[in-house]
């Protein structure tokens, strides 16, 4: 498992240390219902046709019940929606995994999923190549890093039957006419 920190590190869930500069591949991502009770956690993972339960399917409906926020006095649900992007050491082949149920978490994400969508539309099945880092974001306390997947490289997802591009011909390339 892989965090990111208030700091704008990522590090091992259970290490202070940032993790080194790397590639990796984000070779899936899910959205999970994560609860965690007495220091264990207990996902709900989207059925085979990649559909999240109904919320109230899960138990622990009672507010009464729930546990004081983390940030607030108020009551909050047990159960919340985490994003998950799994990631592949490109030079090592070793795994991570991101889990987060953050307003940055969710930003990060979208965009990691628009972005292979578009890429998608013309190489089906290509990879994107990412870089952990981060961006500013806005809150209601002020700038703060939120976590980023940049983009770096493509790997993968060709089409047999995509139009090909020739390179251009020297005349092209120099703008210049020579006589004959």
């Amino acid at each position: 498992m892989v965090k990111f920190d208030n700091g704008g590190f990522w590090r091992l869930s259970l290490s202070q240390t940032p993790l080194p500069d790397a590639t990796y591949a984000a070779v899936d991502t899910i959205l999970v219902y994560l609860k965690w009770e007495n220091g264990k956690a207990t996902y709900v993972t989207p059925d085979e046709r990649g559909i999240l339960p109904e919320r109230d399917t899960l138990g622990d409906t009672d507010e009464a019940l729930w546990p004081k926020g983390k940030f607030s006095p108020d009551p909050e649900d047990p159960w919340k929606i985490n994003r998950v992007v799994y990631l592949l050491n490109t030079t090592t082949a070793g795994m991570l995994t991101f889990v987060s149920p953050t307003a940055g978490a969710h930003a990060a994400t979208r965009e990691l999923v628009e972005q292979v969508d578009r890429m998608r539309q013309f190489r089906p099945g290509a990879i994107p190549i990412v870089r952990l880092s981060s961006m500013e974001m806005s809150t209601q306390y002020g700038p703060r890093k939120r976590p980023h997947f940049e983009v770096v490289d493509w790997r993968g997802g060709t089409v047999a039957d995509a139009p090909r591009i020739e390179p251009p011909t020297l005349r092209e390339e120099m703008n210049d006419e020579m006589p004959i």
